[in-house]
């Protein structure tokens, strides 16, 4: 609906430098991956203005010249389950979740409930009128320093670096494959945070909703706002291979919005389209796009072949 700042790549280059200018002091903590011939460690990493990232961390165990996943989590106020590093490192991948909020990954549903209806309740409307201090920021960072991290491990290949998330988690997708160099594939199943601007056109809004979450803003600070973490414009700097899944009947992540992020897109992208699906899989409406990372791209990506041809109907 409008396009990118003229200072967009200027800021984020500066907040990079920001980051980078605090150290990244990873510690691990090592756990029960509760899956014969994987280790599993939780993590921690320093972020900017004193924020901290936290994930999870498994691998194979004694696992060498491994290929990286990054798997970055959808909205809400949740903790981390193990299975969703334990299950790809069974599979033979280096992999980091991090959750999108600086909170313990493990804590009792109570503590997360208490989170969702206090301190981050609403979160998404955090800072949404000074690009400085919107809560995204955080999280587009905390992206960033988790694929510099998986660099880092002895583990990696050296060569595969991929990122996958669905929602909130394929907004973060397609953030870090545009601000990430040494991305080299991403897939995003209904990514939110696409053409927030939207409805000054006529189409629908997409979560976080900014343009009309407004009370007590100044709407156009809010708007101006939007720009800087509008996951289209970081599209149009995405060069790796890119999936994407999106469902014709969603409303919280209209496929307009991803169309609109997906045409920037100069690199191979291939759209699964999912006429059934609303914004959960429902009844199997997702099953296509699935079907498709699981059984087809990702094993390609771990052996470091050419993604082999679409043989899904949609």
């Amino acid at each position: 609906a409008v396009d990118a700042p003229e200072d967009f790549d200027a800021f984020w280059k500066d907040k990079i430098a920001e980051l980078e200018a605090v150290p990244m002091n990873p510690v691990l903590e090592a756990g029960d991956a509760e899956k014969e011939g994987v280790d599993y460690y939780k993590i921690w990493m320093d972020n900017i203005n004193g924020s901290k990232i936290q994930g999870q961390l498994a691998m194979p165990s004694g696992g060498q010249q491994l290929p990286a996943l990054l798997r970055v989590q959808w909205a809400g106020v949740y903790g981390l389950k193990k299975s969703w590093v334990t299950d790809h490192a069974a599979n033979g991948w280096l992999v980091l979740n991090i959750l999108a909020h600086d909170l313990p990954i493990d804590k009792p549903d109570s503590f997360y409930q208490a989170q969702r209806e206090g301190p981050l309740k609403d979160y998404f409307k955090i800072g949404s009128d000074d690009r400085n201090k919107s809560y995204f920021l955080r999280m587009y960072l905390s992206c960033y320093r988790a694929a510099e991290y998986l660099k880092t491990r002895p583990e990696w290949n050296g060569k595969t670096l991929v990122v996958e998330g669905t929602s909130q988690g394929g907004q973060q997708t397609l953030i870090t494959a545009g601000l990430h160099p040494d991305i080299t594939a991403a897939m995003a199943l209904v990514p939110a945070g696409c053409d927030m601007m939207a409805p000054s056109v006529g189409r629908e809004r997409a979560y976080p909703y900014w343009y009309y979450n407004t009370e007590g803003k100044n709407a156009e600070k809010v708007w101006e706002t939007s720009r800087y973490f509008d996951a289209v414009n970081f599209a149009a700097r995405i060069d790796c291979p890119l999936l994407v899944g999106l469902g014709l009947r969603d409303r919280v992540c209209p496929p307009a919005g991803i169309f609109a992020a997906v045409n920037q897109v100069v690199s191979f992208k291939e759209v699964i389209i999912l006429p059934e699906s609303r914004h959960q899989n429902e009844n199997g409406s997702q099953d296509a796009y699935t079907e498709r990372l699981y059984e087809e791209w990702l094993p390609a990506l771990k052996e470091g072949k050419p993604i082999p041809e679409k043989k899904s109907k949609f």
